[in-house]
């Protein structure tokens, strides 16, 4: 670079309202298509999760806080590597 400075963490509070609403949005697809296309029921072994998903990414939307941020990111890693094992390693 020819002496400019990036501030990420600028770049990340300019743009973590249209990332968090678009996470919001995907997972909500998520919780919505198993329900409309595979018929799924409502509530499933799966369902607490996508909540803590969803939860998780409006708390993201709504806060500044950058240690809120690092605890959205962990529960969300948690949340969803824990829907993986769930669902394909779990034998039912």
């Amino acid at each position: 670079m020819d002496g400019n400075t990036v501030d990420m963490e600028a770049h990340f509070f300019r743009v973590r309202r249209p990332f968090f609403l678009t996470y919001f949005f995907t997972v909500l697809a998520v919780v919505v298509d198993g329900n409309v296309l595979l018929g799924e029921p409502i509530w499933h072994s799966g369902r607490p999760l996508h909540i803590l998903l969803l939860a998780a990414a409006m708390w993201g939307y709504l806060t500044r806080n950058r240690k809120a941020h690092y605890a959205i990111v962990i529960i969300s890693l948690i949340a969803l590597v824990s829907s993986v094992v769930t669902r394909f390693w779990i034998p039912r």
